[in-house]
């Protein structure tokens, strides 16, 4: 009779998307080899892009856990770290080196490996492996839905495996690959909502909030910042090259925000618009933190320019306000987005810092929760009928 490992993979997913890991999917897959009576020192399971594995940042996700450590041989590959790998041409030697890769390239199932009754063994993990006293490797192929290439799985122990082992395994690799389909859907969708709206915006659209019209109003502080120069910037650097610039750029204020509570809700070209959503009880800790934001990012720029040779500099306008914060668009189409008059102040305020050739310019409601704000003087701002006071940095 076949066993029943449905409820504890299920139970697995269930702490996966709680946790929001994959951890505890790969304590489940112990957990049915154990009481199949397969000892397990190791297990690993390396997500990829290869294999259906989505991630904005991360290429790979390589899950490890062992007996003597836990989960601390687990490691992320960034979409950077691969960029840099196939630039220096050292794609072919980490395949070579890799059983799931040989798995792949080969169409087989599954691999094993008797580690102390093999000589030569041709993938260095298998001889870290013995080397660590592990005496057998198993790793075999399961399908995920919606990926042409199977997903890798690895059992490794420190005692000979039983003869039940691929039975067993035959067994448990359809509930498992489901079980996995779900924990990366989940993973792929609160990833990538995080990546596109923000962990906060992405967390709400997740929970239920995506009803056209369902908006709030809060109190937030509003900053935008834009890149200055980058028409002449673009003629220098071309598509490619100032496409790296502004992700540097935006890198190191979306640092400084993100310190602050700040949120980066949208990217408008060279622009950025921040929120940093707050209480009345909060307002000079917000103040505070969204000039920290300013000053250090400037700083930050600043030396990023003096490094790459480049003329960068960032103007910054900031408010803190009432906002309208929820769904708009249309019946097909629809932005979490903030939208109001105080939105539109931090803009304007934003486009003055080229006219007042200013860094940063800050709006009075804003300065009565800060120090170290000095009065510059009262501006006509387009689509205000009130000429508004403007404050800079410092004396």
């Amino acid at each position: 009779m076949m066993p029943d490992f449905s409820s504890t993979f299920l139970e697995g997913v269930t702490k996966a998307e709680a946790y929001q890991s994959f951890e505890p999917l790969l304590e489940a897959l112990y957990k049915v080899l154990t009481a199949q009576g397969i000892q397990v020192d190791r297990l690993q399971l390396p997500l990829s892009f290869f294999t259906g594995f989505r991630h904005p940042t991360l290429w790979a996700n390589v899950v490890t856990w062992r007996a003597d450590n836990g989960f601390e041989d687990s490691f992320e590959v960034t979409h950077c770290d691969i960029a840099r790998r196939l630039s220096s041409h050292s794609d072919g030697e980490e395949k070579s080196r890799n059983p799931f890769m040989h798995m792949t390239e080969n169409n087989l199932k599954s691999v094993r490996r008797r580690l102390d009754e093999t000589d030569e063994l041709e993938f260095e993990v298998l001889r870290e492996l013995r080397a660590a006293g592990f005496k057998d490797y198993f790793a075999f192929s399961i399908k995920i839905p919606g990926s042409d290439v199977p997903q890798g799985v690895s059992i490794a122990s420190k005692v000979s495996f039983p003869s039940c082992l691929e039975e067993t395994v035959e067994q448990l690799s359809a509930p498992f690959a489901l079980a996995l389909n779900g924990v990366y859907r989940m993973s792929q969708a609160t990833e990538l909502s995080r990546a596109y709206l923000g962990i906060r915006t992405g967390a709400r659209v997740l929970s239920g909030e995506i009803v056209r019209g369902n908006t709030a109003l809060i109190q937030s502080g509003i900053m935008f910042c834009d890149l200055r120069g980058f028409t002449a910037l673009s003629e220098t650097l071309g598509a490619q090259g100032i496409v790296r610039v502004i992700n540097d750029v935006f890198d190191l204020i979306g640092q400084r925000a993100s310190r602050h509570g700040g949120e980066i809700l949208k990217f408008i070209g060279d622009a950025m618009l921040i929120v940093f959503p707050t209480t009345d009880g909060e307002l000079a800790k917000t103040a505070q933190g969204m000039l920290d934001t300013v000053v250090g990012s400037t700083n930050d720029i600043e030396e990023y320019a003096r490094e790459s040779g480049q003329s960068v500099r960032v103007g910054f306008g900031c408010h803190i306000g009432e906002v309208v914060y929820g769904n708009i668009g249309t019946q097909t189409r629809l932005d979490f987005t903030v939208m109001g008059p105080a939105v539109n102040l931090a803009s304007r305020l934003e486009s003055l810092t080229k006219a007042l050739n200013q860094t940063a310019l800050f709006s009075d409601s804003f300065a009565r929760h800060c120090r170290n704000l000095t009065y510059h003087s009262e501006q006509s701002v387009k689509g205000i009928e009130v000429p508004v006071k403007v404050f800079t940095i410092g004396a």
